[in-house]
């Protein structure tokens, strides 16, 4: 054979096998993407409900009710649209607050209440209650403290104060802001 004939059956097989080569790769089985996992569904959702929980003692912890409660399948915590909470301290008198939404943990141990947060506490010898307003608060209902990182507006008879940062013992009815904090006072004239 050939040099001319071996160089024009190379110039037939060539892009015979070009072509084949890419019929090959266009037939491979491409990886498929991975599939969409998103979050997990409700074990269950309950509309209009109230709840009760109780400490160790038997003792009430904390009430809750709103619109809407689900249960997260996989944590066994609940997710609450706009909460009503009542926290009762040791002498039985209640802190109430509100809420857009509430997280609760799977043990009742803490309640975190979400966006617009409006908290107040009961009323003592005559005067109005202590209101505690912000967009985050971490409520222990057991041991009847309170948290916040975020700024907080405390409102008191004759006082407001605000801050970011805050510790609480609801108990002692005692409020600790944490940084920034400013304070505006009335004072009544004699």
């Amino acid at each position: 054979m050939t040099r001319d004939a071996s160089l024009r059956r190379l110039a037939w097989l060539l892009p015979i096998a070009l072509a084949t080569g890419w019929w090959a790769w266009q037939l491979q089985e491409k990886e498929a993407p991975p599939p969409f996992v998103g979050p997990p569904r409700s074990d269950y959702a309950v509309d209009q409900f109230e709840l009760i929980a109780f400490d160790d003692a038997g003792a009430e912890s904390f009430s809750l009710r709103g619109p809407r409660l689900a249960r997260h399948p996989e944590l066994g915590s609940f997710d609450v649209e706009a909460p009503r909470i009542r926290v009762p301290d040791t002498d039985g008198k209640a802190w109430d607050g509100r809420a857009d939404r509430a997280w609760i943990s799977r043990d009742g141990e803490l309640v975190k209440l979400r966006s617009r947060v409006d908290f107040r506490g009961p009323a003592t010898a005559g005067f109005e209650p202590l209101r505690l307003r912000g967009d985050e608060l971490d409520l222990m209902p057991k041991v009847r403290t309170a948290t916040s990182e975020v700024a907080v507006t405390l409102t008191g008879p004759g006082s407001i104060l605000r801050g970011r940062g805050l510790r609480a013992d609801l108990n002692a009815r005692r409020m600790e802001l944490l940084n920034e904090v400013r304070g505006r006072y009335e004072v009544a004239a004699p």
